[in-house]
């Protein structure tokens, strides 16, 4: 799923590298909130239930809906690494490594400051 919400923070970053005060707190709204998505994208969870992400992304996932077969919604995903993929004042983009046992596979997200809060804007 190919999802992003787009915001004038979003839009208003510059081209310098995040500090490492910003990339501790993107990566902690990443972790925040991948968990919850993977149950979500399992059919295990509703979008409203996933934390630190952006409200129009949250709008965005609740009507779309994954259409999840039933021996697909039995996984259990987790998250085996989470790391930083780019970057630049206001904005951090990152690539969570998930596996569910079955399958290995990578979840890019990007993750904004948006008044002085980090949000997932982003998920692919």
């Amino acid at each position: 799923m190919n999802t992003s919400a787009t915001s004038p923070a979003a839009s208003a970053t510059t081209g310098a590298a995040p500090s490492s005060a910003d990339l501790q707190a993107a990566a902690q709204a990443a972790r925040a909130f991948v968990g919850p998505y993977l149950l979500y994208s399992y059919g295990q969870a509703q979008a409203i239930q996933i934390p630190a992400a952006d409200p129009t992304l949250i709008a965005q996932l609740a009507a779309n809906p994954p259409s999840v077969p039933p021996s697909v919604r039995s996984r259990h995903p987790k998250v085996t690494a989470l790391s930083v993929s780019g970057g630049q004042t206001g904005q951090v983009a990152f690539q969570a490594n998930v596996s569910d046992s079955t399958v290995t596979y990578g979840v890019p997200l990007t993750v904004t400051r948006e008044q002085n809060r980090w949000l997932v804007t982003s998920v692919q």
